[in-house]
């Protein structure tokens, strides 16, 4: 997911993709501390907070993580293994990674 926060849709359409995707729960988001900022900040027409509805999954916040940009994942199958030589890997094509490089399939898993 990237942009600007502007509600908890974007971030439920994100967790019904990894429900369709029958990637097990709990869920988890790492975003940038500006991104989580935005959605404690929300308020509704009368000015009372918007508070995150059921189905939200845990935040995470890094300063590693770019500005306006989101990682929905399910902890159960992400791993990152360093090999010797630095370069991350996927031993034997099990491991599935989040995507780093295409901002528009983050909240999809997809293999490395």
């Amino acid at each position: 997911m990237a942009g600007t926060a502007t509600g908890y849709n974007g971030i439920l359409f994100a967790v019904g993709l990894l429900r369709s995707a029958n990637a097990p729960e709990p869920y988890a988001l790492a975003c940038n501390p500006a991104v989580r900022t935005t959605l404690e900040r929300m308020q509704d027409t009368t000015g009372q907070t918007i508070q995150p509805p059921p189905g939200m999954p845990t935040i995470y916040t890094s300063t590693a993580v770019p500005m306006g940009t989101a990682f929905l994942y399910s902890p159960s199958q992400f791993a990152v293994v360093r090999r010797q030589d630095g370069n991350r890997k996927s031993p034997g094509g099990a491991v599935r990674f989040l995507s780093e490089r295409r901002p528009e399939t983050a909240g999809r898993l997809r293999d490395r």
